[in-house]
């Protein structure tokens, strides 16, 4: 079980050949009354894969909050919750930095092909982890 540190925010993932831990569930979700007393929300999260996840939050929990705390899992451990930064003015950045290198032409190509546009891709494909934030933010 993988917990946020100071948000009532959990993820619990299992293999496909063993049970979920309803002990470690139960702990937590007691915990997130206690502590936040907002009521809880545990949303299955589709993995892709023969892993098994769910997402314990509080009431107001979405799908979409619940998925990108799965794909942040290692970020939810530390401490930092992706989905509070902000990512438009992020992918503002990255294109504005991604406009400079290809009106320079030519010697741009390099900068755009290895560096800025994995990064959008990254991002395009729904990404929304610490690093890629920071990586979009420095682009120079």
């Amino acid at each position: 079980m993988t917990q946020h540190p100071t948000k009532p925010l959990a993820v619990h993932t299992w293999d496909w050949k063993d049970a979920p831990d309803f002990e470690a569930i139960n702990k937590v979700v007691n915990d997130f009354l206690a502590r936040f007393g907002n009521g809880i929300s545990l949303l299955e999260v589709s993995t892709g894969s023969d892993e098994y996840a769910v997402v314990i939050g509080d009431k107001d929990l979405t799908q979409e909050q619940a998925n990108d705390a799965y794909a942040n899992e290692e970020d939810i451990a530390n401490g930092v919750d992706a989905s509070g930064f902000d990512w438009e003015a992020a992918e503002k950045h990255l294109n504005t930095i991604r406009g400079h290198y290809a009106s320079i032409g030519i010697p741009g190509v390099m900068g755009l092909t290895l560096i800025l546009n994995p990064l959008l891709t990254r991002y395009s494909k729904g990404e929304r982890s610490a690093p890629l934030y920071e990586a979009m933010l420095a682009a120079e």
